[in-house]
């Protein structure tokens, strides 16, 4: 019985300093302004970062950004075992020639430019 005693009386404590208790009231024009805010447009803009902003659209974007690049990887994948399998020998070393051929057209070209610079300058110091 004591317990229900202190309950009985924490109870009378509580709704006791509930006596001088009055209603909320908001501030001055507080509802004009909410009308206000409510009826504002909201820029194009604002309004795509706010649906860009929630998490599902995120993770399924994300999701998206994944499966794509794995598709890709595995495209390439099978594009590069298949040409590797039916290649012949001979065009690997024509691939091989050709790359020769783009590294020695770089190097010709920046020797060409370098004997043009070289004698550029030896004319100016004459």
């Amino acid at each position: 019985m004591m317990q229900q005693h202190e309950i009985d009386k924490k109870a009378d404590e509580t709704l006791d300093s509930l006596e001088g208790i009055q209603r909320a009231t908001p501030a001055p024009y507080f509802f004009t302004r909410l009308q206000a805010r409510l009826q504002e447009k909201i820029p194009l803009w604002e309004n795509i970062s706010i649906m860009l902003n929630r998490p599902a659209v995120a993770f399924a974007t994300i999701s998206f950004v994944l499966v794509l690049n794995a598709f890709v990887f595995l495209k390439q994948q099978s594009h590069h075992d298949a040409d590797t399998v039916s290649a012949p020998p001979v065009a690997v070393e024509m691939n091989e020639q050709n790359m020769t051929n783009v590294y020695d057209f770089a190097s010709n070209t920046n020797n060409t430019l370098l004997k043009i610079w070289n004698t550029e300058n030896e004319q100016v110091k004459k």
